[in-house]
């Protein structure tokens, strides 16, 4: 499965209608190497960093001047620029027109800086192509998070403050796609909850499905519970991160508690909504014992799925430089920062430990006995239900622990 994306739509959307442009995700299309272009905008996580300097430099080759963004270069610019002939630090809303200008006078700076953009004049992205599952349309409503996670970038790059798009904006965006169907790419929709009620009012009226990211924390609120369900909510995919009261603690999350945790979940879950839990595991508290514990959490409280991750220390966030300042990374290869590989030393068990387990739980909790079992509890969605879990159990069916480990450090 493949989240839809929009940065290219948008950054597609901001280019002056005179400028002739091609949008290419690589993921499900080849890039044509023999055509000419005068400038190459390349978008890049952390894992598909190797590969955006790979590209950027095949495209330099042929005389193209090339500018990289997204998380990766906006937190290792000076890395990035060593790739590149220009690096956009945060948002293109906020400078590509600059940048644009300063090409066309062959003045193209190596920098360009936008942060905090005013999203009131975010624009409709340009969306030449859908190829998520079910046709789903990618949207976003805010950017930023109130919270500080050790392990997640977001605040450093997005800040701390909610900011929002026009409702109205979106209620217009909405009508002019032709779909029913749309994924909230937002961190949190409803980090705001005064604005969350207002926009899933107004959504309620435009009869489509949708689905999104939140906080547990919905669970407490049952009138913006209902509001969301009104709206179209049929998904949800909630970081839970742990099932320690110690970790969920150190996080900051709320509730810190596991008990109410599934008394939340199943709020949600009787409200109609499909609850896809994520949880990161070798977290400083985590021991081998985690493993069942999570397994035996999300089996009595019958989650409708789970995607797990091994933690990644992504650089540019807390916890990427309290591992390298304690010597405990074992590979800065950024392709191995993918949430599936171990490229940190646990502090209360083994990378291997880690791997074992991270392995064991996601061929355990995706067993057919378990499928059938949690779906007599998650008759809502019956179709996406048994996709999902049948795609996860494919996915962890032939694994073993060797796979989730840097190719430079595989135990013999």
């Amino acid at each position: 499965m493949r989240m839809p994306q929009l940065t290219l739509g948008v950054i597609s959307a901001l280019t002056p209608t005179e400028i002739e442009t091609d949008v290419i995700d690589e993921e499900v299309e080849e890039i044509n190497f023999d055509k000419h272009y005068d400038l190459v905008g390349i978008s890049c996580m952390t894992a598909s960093a190797p590969r955006a300097y790979e590209l950027s430099s095949l495209f330099r080759e042929k005389g193209a001047k090339v500018v990289l963004g997204g998380i990766h270069p906006s937190v290792m610019p000076d890395e990035a620029i060593a790739h590149s002939d220009c690096v956009v630090i945060g948002e293109a809303e906020g400078c590509w027109e600059e940048l644009i200008n300063d090409f066309k006078q062959n003045r193209l700076k190596q920098l360009y800086r936008s942060l905090n953009s005013d999203l009131s004049k975010f624009p409709i992205p340009k969306l030449s192509h859908n190829h998520a599952p079910f046709h789903v349309t990618p949207i976003f409503c805010t950017r930023g998070c109130p919270y500080s996670c050790e392990f997640c970038s977001v605040t450093d790059l997005y800040g701390k403050k909610l900011r929002h798009r026009p409702i109205t904006d979106i209620v217009k965006e909405i009508a002019i796609r032709d779909s029913k169907k749309f994924f909230f790419l937002d961190d949190n929709i409803i980090g705001d909850i005064k604005f969350a009620k207002e926009l899933f009012t107004a959504l309620s009226d435009l009869k489509i499905r949708w689905v999104g990211q939140a906080s547990i924390s919905l669970a407490k609120d049952r009138d913006l519970l209902k509001l969301a369900k009104k709206s179209g909510c049929a998904g949800l995919f909630v970081g839970l991160e742990s099932v320690s009261s110690e970790n969920l603690k150190k996080l900051r999350k709320t509730p810190d508690d596991a008990e109410e945790h599934g008394r939340a979940i199943r709020i949600i879950q009787d409200a109609g909504i499909f609850f896809q839990a994520s949880l990161v595991f070798g977290f400083d508290d985590d021991d081998k014992s985690i493993f069942e514990k999570t397994l035996d959490f999300l089996n009595k409280n019958k989650i409708s799925s789970a995607t797990f991750n091994i933690l990644t220390p992504y650089p540019g966030t807390a916890i990427f430089e309290r591992f390298k300042k304690e010597g405990r990374l074992v590979s800065q290869n950024w392709q191995d920062y993918n949430h599936r590989t171990v490229v940190f030393r646990p502090k209360n068990m083994t990378p291997e430990e880690l791997a074992e387990g991270f392995v064991w739980l996601g061929k355990h909790f995706y067993t057919k006995t378990s499928i059938f079992t949690r779906f007599f509890h998650n008759l809502n969605h019956p179709l996406l239900y048994f996709f999902i879990n049948w795609a996860h159990r494919s996915d962890y069916k032939n694994k073993r622990a060797e796979d989730f480990f840097p190719q430079s450090t595989k135990p013999a």
